[in-house]
């Protein structure tokens, strides 16, 4: 499906559930989960709190569907509610925890792996493994910026809106994380 009919047809499901219409939601947590799920887990590597937290966030658009504001974008708004729903529970689960750090960076630490890399089928592993590295050089944030970008095709503006930044700090994040990346591969192949 093309991504400008799949953001269409997001936001009339969303119109749908803001009206009472309950398989509408099913329907929009269906057509998300796997997404919500994958930009979780690159939050917090539990499948378990990522589960939860996604019911979680999906209850609480339930439960207020009446005061819903209009959103430009259904996925950005999800992918921002997940983000906010696993900082709080990780700020919640330090709160109790005498080991923990009291301070939780909202930052998140990605780490690409293989299917996160869509390349052509000749490429070599040795290919794979070497954007695999340059990639995790790459500052949480930029890492962050470039998985949202490249991995689900949002734009700047939707980057802006799920990471809680202006939208001229992720035009910076990501050129400087292009940049770093093509210094890293003229450096290395050269």
């Amino acid at each position: 499906m093309e991504y400008r009919a799949f953001y269409n047809s997001n936001r009339e499901l969303w119109l749908q559930l803001k009206d009472g219409n309950i398989q509408a939601m099913g329907e929009l947590f269906n057509r998300n989960h796997s997404y919500l799920v994958a930009y979780g887990l690159k939050i917090i590597p539990s499948r378990d709190i990522v589960f939860d937290s996604i019911q979680e966030v999906f209850l609480s658009i339930w439960n207020s569907r009446e005061n819903l504001a209009e959103v430009c974008n259904v996925v950005s708004y999800l992918f921002k509610s997940l983000r906010n729903e696993l900082f709080r529970r990780m700020r919640q689960e330090a709160r109790f925890s005498p080991l923990a750090d009291s301070k939780i960076s909202e930052t998140v630490d990605m780490r690409f792996s293989y299917e996160d890399i869509i390349l052509q089928k000749e490429t070599s592993s040795e290919i794979h493994q070497f954007l695999l590295q340059a990639l995790n050089k790459l500052a949480a944030r930029q890492k962050e910026a470039i998985y949202l970008k490249f991995y689900f095709g949002m734009s700047n503006s939707e980057i802006a809106e799920v990471m809680d930044l202006q939208d001229q700090s992720v035009r910076n994040t990501i050129h400087e994380a292009l940049k770093l990346l093509k210094q890293i591969t003229t450096v290395s192949i050269s």
